[in-house]
């Protein structure tokens, strides 16, 4: 399983040329409660250019953006390698163990759906 945290500046964006969020995270609490663990955190850098009235700014965000992870039994289907052109695609889907029949189906329309131009 997989949760993100997100932490992003939207505000205010005229009249400053770099702004940086402060990172989020999930408190120690929370994540003893659920048996997630921090897999990561890492910042992620936007920079655009902007112009108006014959003048350009270029604006650079910075943004936080935190995994955790823990661990669950899978169940994996994968099927057998199809030629598309040159190229041999084979389909993989999962799911949690725990959800069985409710995502089976939703993983197997999904592997039918895989459209391949080779």
């Amino acid at each position: 399983m997989l949760a993100t945290a997100t932490a992003g500046c939207l505000d205010d964006l005229l009249g400053e040329e770099t702004f940086e969020a402060t990172a989020a995270s999930v408190s120690e609490s929370a994540l003893s409660e659920t048996g997630y663990e921090e897999h990561r955190t890492d910042s992620v850098e936007l920079e655009r250019t902007f112009e108006a009235g014959g003048e350009s700014e270029t604006v650079t965000l910075t943004n936080w953006h935190a995994e955790y992870d823990r661990a669950v039994d899978l169940t994996l289907h994968v099927s057998e390698a199809v030629e598309s052109g040159s190229d041999l695609l084979v389909a993989v889907g999962g799911y949690p163990t725990l959800v069985g029949d409710l995502e089976r189906e939703h993983v197997f329309t999904m592997m039918d759906g895989v459209t391949h131009d080779g």
